[in-house]
């Protein structure tokens, strides 16, 4: 986890639509400039009060009172910045909400949308940057740790199935865990080695199952899961 935990605490950005989707799709060719005439200072966005739609889309800046009630009532996907803070809301009222960030920096330079959208996504990035660590490694634990539970659970119990047979020695759900847990021992030396070059969970995590799978085939190689019998 350390490897891990450095790597995404690295990290300078991480794309707010993985996590909502088409959270900036209000920024469009459209919109955008309504962005693009205000700046940020002191962690304030100034600029005029504009409110931009295309179509079901909307980008509002620095809406009145006013404004903000009829936004609320509206079925739209929205992007709200106010003097404080941006406001992401889906068409269902749900919204995801971030601090405006910068110390003294123009919006003027910003000539496209993939430009706007990039500064918006390091907006709520720079303000969310400990939720989204604790999210990626969330994400990461459940992936590894209980795909991994799932396999040695599984696999133990498929063990216990053959103590039908009179071929393999194993009695119970116990010796086929055992057997699972050792065999897990070295892919996990593998993938803790991986994880200082690559933070991708699935790939891990396949590392572990198949690096298990092809242990537990070579101790049947070695030992046909029987004891060696004294001569």
């Amino acid at each position: 986890m350390i490897p891990v935990t450095l790597h995404y605490a690295n990290m300078t950005t991480y794309p707010l639509e993985r996590i909502v989707t088409k959270s900036l799709s209000p920024i469009t060719d459209k919109t955008y400039h309504a962005l693009t005439q205000g700046k940020v200072e002191e962690n304030t966005f100034q600029g005029q009060s504009l409110i931009r739609r295309d179509g079901e889309l909307v980008l509002a800046v620095l809406p009145t009172k006013v404004d903000l009630e009829k936004l609320a009532s509206e079925s739209t996907r929205q992007i709200i910045v106010t003097k404080k803070e941006w406001r992401f809301v889906t068409p269902e009222g749900k919204e995801l909400r971030a601090h405006v960030r910068g110390q003294q920096q123009s919006l003027a330079d910003l000539t496209t949308v993939k430009a706007v959208k990039d500064f918006v996504n390091q907006q709520w990035y720079d303000s969310n940057k400990a939720s989204v660590l604790g999210f990626l490694l969330l994400t990461f634990v459940l992936m590894v740790y209980v795909g991994t539970l799932i396999v040695i659970g599984l696999g133990a119990f498929f063990l216990t199935l053959t103590k039908r047979s009179r071929l393999f020695m194993i009695r119970n759900f116990s010796e086929g865990l055992g057997l699972m847990v050792n065999c897990l021992a070295w892919p996990s030396l593998l993938a803790i080695a991986l994880s200082f070059f690559i933070q991708d969970p699935v790939l891990i995590m396949n590392c572990q199952v198949f690096g298990t799978l092809l242990m537990l085939t070579w101790v049947f190689y070695k030992t046909q899961f029987r004891d060696s019998l004294p001569s």
